[in-house]
């Protein structure tokens, strides 16, 4: 069996925050093992680390490219406070 990453080993590799590694956790994008209690005792394989590494995998757009559209808002195009204050008050 390889060697268990630490917490803070993880986020070096990653070149992130050690908070980033702890959220990316919470969101169940990257597995860990637990080993003691609370978050003090998580523990990463070198696995489990490229996999969310693989997953997170995008492809390079080339110039001129056109983003994605955003999303509408469902019911709302603009903000507009008087509508809103409508809305708001028929909750």
């Amino acid at each position: 069996m390889d060697r268990l990453l630490l917490v803070s080993e993880v986020a070096e590799q990653l070149r992130c925050s050690v908070s980033n590694v702890y959220n990316l956790v919470a969101q169940g994008r990257l597995k860990c093992y637990r080993v003691g209690a609370g978050n003090a005792g998580l523990r990463f394989a070198a696995a489990q680390v490229q996999a969310f590494l693989d997953e997170s995998e995008q492809t390079p757009r080339g110039r001129g490219a056109n983003p994605p559209a955003p999303e509408k808002a469902a019911g709302f195009t603009m903000l507009d406070g008087e509508r809103l204050r409508r809305a708001w008050q028929k909750r």
